[in-house]
């Protein structure tokens, strides 16, 4: 590490002075950096694939109501509410420019999908091209047979149609150890 070499003064506190050109390379003044291409990139596949479902679920069911809730929150665990006939779907949207099969689910995403069973259905768009118009790669992917859905993914998961496996692993102290401030 950087600050185990410098000399620093002594006294109570070590400190240690850097050269301000160190501490902008190392991005510790200016946080405002713009997003780096690959975000930018997959909020637009994101964002072009939930549009795909609104337009696939209100082409499919046109006296349904459907909601976009994805553009006013994240927090319900779902992209789109689709009320049809009295019944109640709550899809999540995945999309990809790979046509890999790979999403992943937040913890929210999880447990509300594991709350509501079959009223739960992943859609996942898979080689999502970014670079035609949008209106060409929708008939495109529905040609190939996207989305793929995945209803109820949790119980498919029990079933072993799919496998999951934690990427994340959140880390923090045992407050049983008497070392947790509170």
């Amino acid at each position: 590490m950087i600050l185990d070499w410098l000399p620093s003064p002594e006294g109570e506190f070590e400190l240690a002075i850097l050269p301000a050109e160190w501490l902008e390379s190392m991005i510790l003044i200016d946080q405002s950096e713009a997003p780096r291409d690959w975000v930018v990139r997959n909020e637009a596949v994101g964002l072009r694939a939930e549009r795909y479902s609104l337009y696939l679920a209100r082409s499919l069911n046109p006296s349904a109501r459907v909601l976009w809730i994805a553009a006013e929150t994240d927090r319900l665990g779902y992209d789109i509410e689709l009320q049809a006939e009295g019944v109640v779907t709550a899809i999540e949207v995945k999309a990809s420019t790979s046509k890999a099969v790979r999403f992943f689910l937040s913890d929210t995403e999880w447990s509300t999908a594991a709350r509501l069973g079959d009223a739960y259905v992943v859609q996942f768009w898979g080689g999502v091209d970014l670079g035609a118009p949008a209106q060409n790669d929708y008939q495109r992917l529905r040609a190939e047979g996207y989305p793929i859905e995945f209803k109820n993914p949790i119980a498919s998961i029990d079933q072993g149609s799919l496998i999951s496996k934690p990427v994340n692993w959140e880390i923090m102290s045992n407050p049983l150890d008497g070392t947790n401030e509170t």
